[in-house]
């Protein structure tokens, strides 16, 4: 009797005849295009390209049909290389690059304003939180408390103006 067990690649996940692998993408990346390799199981190189004016969205999976792992009923049928990508976005950016982005990229129409709007802060939460507030205001008080804070309702009440 002949026992294969499967090992865990530190790159590639396979599910049944396919492969799955993650690919992270710098904006510019997912903005003007880019050509990328990955070398696969069997030391193949696959080269993917994305072409200049086609932008890659984060979160966009694709799939390179006939790359993935041979069918155990047919060998000589593979499955599917899934890639997901991630684009790795920037923390923050310099005055003068947020303007050259601005002039090169276009921009929605502005809201219009009546001056009755209320003035409010967000703050970043994490989303299991949703659903959780009772007050409106709770959502907070974990990640507040955590940072020496307490209540956390300076960063989610809206002032009047």
């Amino acid at each position: 009797m002949i026992v294969i067990q499967e090992k865990e690649h530190e790159t590639f996940k396979r599910k049944g005849s396919d492969l799955y692998i993650p690919m992270e993408l710098q904006l510019s990346e997912a903005l003007c295009g880019f050509t990328k390799t990955i070398t696969h199981l069997d030391g193949r190189v696959l080269k993917i390209e994305v072409p200049a004016g086609t932008v890659t969205r984060h979160d966009l999976v694709k799939v390179i049909s006939g790359e993935g792992m041979p069918n155990h009923a047919n060998p000589f049928v593979k499955g599917g290389l899934f890639i997901h990508f991630s684009v790795k976005f920037p923390k923050t950016l310099p005055a003068n690059v947020t303007k050259s982005i601005k002039a090169l990229l276009p921009l929605p129409p502005a809201p219009t304003l009546t001056g009755e709007e209320e003035e409010c802060t967000m703050a970043e939460v994490d989303i299991s939180k949703f659903g959780q507030s009772s007050d409106g205001r709770s959502a907070l008080r974990d990640e507040d408390d955590e940072d020496g804070m307490r209540g956390g309702a300076q960063k989610v009440q809206c002032g009047q103006n």
